[in-house]
């Protein structure tokens, strides 16, 4: 009878332990993340995409102006909070007249936007006014562009798809870690940093890798082989990348093309030159197409450059974070932040009488930006949200307020 009084005693205590352990942890990881606001899983930041897109449908069968934002990750960070550029500079405050939504989607593209612009102007008027903020991200928004495929194609007028948003409901698992970040916090912890639940990823690196390589380098260049490149990188990156510390996209990337940024920024080449046109191509006929239609509708493009070409100062430092990974550079750039691609698509939208805002452009050249990023990473962090905020805040971007 003692033994059992003992086991059960014993029993108790291990269970209280283990719950003090989980609530401690969970509390700890909660304030960590409110607190310090680390880089964290995008698509568990904020409420999920279809939640979003069926307020904003709610709200478009008023009258009131609408603003809403549509890009990738660069617009989904930390949304709806002061680590967003766009919640904090485009909502509506306290203004009643008018509604304000954030639709982006970490992981998606062109498609997709013009996917959620539709959406949502096909709730409403013709004559309704609206405002819409693109986020175009260079490094990921310049199309694919099969050597075969006619460029006659990147100005096709994109028609509403409801099958898009399916893919982005939650399942029971993503329902959690939104609930309680924290929780995958701490999972992604313990795998960085003891490997519990890595896996290689070498082989998959390589064959994403093989399929870069055809998109985003000419047939005629001369590039080593992707398994010999794979071999001249530290140990310590493939792991990183095994452990989710590092994205292996960002591997890939680097076999399938070391010269990459430089190709694409500096338009060396058909595929970075080809790439670029296709996306203001896309761009100026879809814009045009819902202008047309919704004439009473505004459009600002804001521009975002890899880290690279935001700053000449910066330059040196971040080129040294990505170098590790496998890409080459040039020693110095001459103009980071005027590059080619960024002079091409600013006369070509203007040309067409698009509302654009290429980001850097806001900032001093002399003003080293190298920690407004997160490290081997190219998203803005929440310093540098914050303190892209405080540039935006002085501009106007709309036709109203540059009237008054």
């Amino acid at each position: 009878m003692r033994l059992m009084l003992n086991l059960r005693k014993s029993i108790k205590i291990v269970c209280i332990n283990l719950t003090l352990i989980i609530v401690g942890s969970i509390t700890i990881g909660e304030l960590y993340l409110r607190l310090l606001r680390p880089k964290f899983p995008m698509e568990a930041q904020g409420e999920s995409y279809p939640e979003r897109l069926k307020k904003a449908k709610k709200d478009s069968s008023k009258t009131n102006l609408m603003t809403i934002v549509v890009g990738d990750s660069f617009a989904h960070h930390e949304i709806g909070s002061d680590g967003n550029f766009f919640d904090t500079v485009f909502s509506c405050d306290n203004d009643l007249q008018c509604s304000y939504h954030n639709l982006a989607q970490s992981g998606v593209g062109l498609k997709f936007y013009w996917n959620t612009i539709l959406s949502i102007l096909n709730s409403r008027q013709n004559n309704s006014y609206n405002r819409i903020v693109l986020s175009i991200y260079f490094g990921n928004d310049t199309p694919f562009i099969n050597p075969s495929t006619e460029l006659n194609s990147c100005s096709s007028i994109h028609t509403l798809d409801s099958r898009m948003t399916k893919n982005y409901t939650d399942n029971f698992i993503l329902s959690i870690k939104r609930k309680f970040p924290s929780l995958l916090l701490i999972a992604r912890s313990i795998k960085a940093n003891l490997g519990i639940g890595a896996k290689d990823n070498s082989q998959q690196i390589i064959s994403n890798a093989a399929g870069l390589r055809l998109l985003r380098t000419d047939s005629n260049n001369q590039l080593a082989e992707i398994e010999k490149l794979l071999n001249k990188i530290d140990p310590s990156i493939i792991q990183a990348a095994n452990r989710s510390a590092i994205n292996p996209w960002e591997i890939s990337l680097a076999l399938a093309n070391p010269y990459f940024y430089d190709s694409l920024y500096n338009l060396e080449g058909d595929w970075s030159t080809n790439s670029v046109r296709c996306l203001i191509d896309n761009l100026t006929a879809n814009i045009n197409a819902v202008l047309n239609k919704y004439g009473n509708t505004e459009f600002l493009v804001i521009g975002i450059p890899d880290k690279f070409f935001w700053s000449q100062v910066s330059y040196e430092t971040t080129v040294k974070e990505y170098q590790k990974l496998g890409y080459k550079f040039k020693d110095r750039q001459s103009n980071s932040t005027n590059n080619p691609l960024s002079v091409l698509v600013s006369n070509r939208l203007s040309m067409a009488g698009i509302n654009y805002l290429y980001l850097p452009s806001l900032i001093d050249p002399k003003t080293d930006i190298s920690d407004w990023f997160y490290f081997r990473d190219m998203h803005i962090n929440t310093k540098g949200n914050r303190k892209i905020s405080q540039l935006l805040k002085e501009k106007m971007f709309w036709s109203e307020e540059k009237e008054s």
